[in-house]
């Protein structure tokens, strides 16, 4: 049966009133979800080890290779295990349409009280080919070691980040959406076929 599919940040049972609404694609499965959000982790998990080290020696010339060339490292090796394409994107930087929009339901989520705890959005896309496409992401906030990778001058970034914990990291306050994991993958036909059914 076909859904209509509502984007939502859930706490529980939490819609957002922005949710938007995409008709006659099924929902997404729930074991693609956890996958996305396992494959998100072990990035999150890698850098930010990385960076906090780096940050807690006052090496904050790593960062910048870190965010980068090895982000980029990270990022094809766990896409290449996991079955999913796996990135991070920021805000007002490179993003397609789609991420562009969900980055915008994470802002007025924060908006309208929404935990960020809770937050993600998952999603099945038809794309311009006309395939189907599995979609999730999960946002990255200033104050986490992660942002500072999401910050025009890294190194600036990091050295707030080390000095207040981020608490005045650029102009950009604690808890300020600054980009956002992505994963993606693509849905053979049997999958879709799948999905329509429940």
């Amino acid at each position: 049966m076909r859904k209509t599919l509502l984007t939502c940040c859930a706490a529980g049972a939490m819609l957002l009133a922005s949710c938007a609404q995409v008709d006659s694609m099924p929902e997404p499965d729930f074991a693609d979800i956890e996958a996305a959000t396992l494959a998100a982790a072990e990035l999150k998990t890698e850098l930010r080890g990385e960076l906090v080290a780096a940050i807690e020696a006052n090496d904050v010339s790593a960062v910048e290779e870190i965010c980068g060339i090895r982000a980029d490292v990270a990022a094809q090796r766990i896409s290449t295990a996991s079955g999913y394409a796996t990135s991070m994107v920021s805000v007002g930087g490179e993003t397609d349409e789609w991420e562009a929009h969900v980055l915008q339901i994470f802002d007025e989520a924060l908006a309208s009280g929404v935990n960020p705890k809770f937050m993600e959005h998952s999603e099945v896309v038809l794309t311009a080919d006309g395939d189907a496409e599995f979609r999730w992401m999960k946002p990255i906030f200033a104050g986490q070691a992660l942002a500072v990778c999401h910050e025009a001058d890294r190194e600036e970034a990091a050295r707030a980040l080390l000095a207040n914990g981020g608490e005045e990291a650029t102009e950009f306050s604690k808890g300020d959406l600054r980009g956002a994991f992505s994963m993606r993958k693509s849905l053979e036909p049997v999958e879709l076929a799948q999905l329509e059914m429940k």
